[in-house]
């Protein structure tokens, strides 16, 4: 089967786009690597710090697929021209979404406990005679 020019153009629209995403997921992880590991010492934490390798690792291997999969485009097989880079995105969306989410929960708990040992600090308890 040959692919027509449009096939061709979305395709590569496509491909862009997870390489985007992926590249976007790749700034994400190492931002929280950087804020949340590194910063406040939680890379001793072995769950967050596999979590983090595995994440920087797997993106890594998806934008070099994107690319080798872009300078190799001469494929005939539609389905797996164009299933991939779609199922590639969907993960890639799901796997930022996780990431933001991650960094806002971690945001918020700090907060409530910076506040509530500001809360502990300011109260005192004055006892009248």
């Amino acid at each position: 089967m040959e692919l027509t020019p449009a096939q061709i153009n979305s395709l590569t629209f496509v491909i862009y786009l997870a390489t985007v995403i992926f590249a976007a997921q790749m700034f994400l992880a190492l931002h929280n690597i950087y804020a949340f590991l590194y910063k406040q010492g939680k890379y001793r934490t072995l769950p967050l710090l596999v979590f983090y390798v595995l994440t920087v690792v797997l993106t890594g291997l998806r934008l070099f697929y994107n690319l080798w999969f872009f300078r190799n485009l001469v494929v005939e097989y539609d389905f797996v021209m164009l299933g991939m880079p779609l199922v590639k995105i969907n993960m890639g969306l799901n796997q930022c979404w996780m990431l933001i989410e991650l960094n806002l929960r971690v945001r918020l708990s700090l907060r409530m406990a910076t506040n509530n040992s500001d809360d502990l600090d300011s109260s005192s308890i004055e006892t009248e005679d």
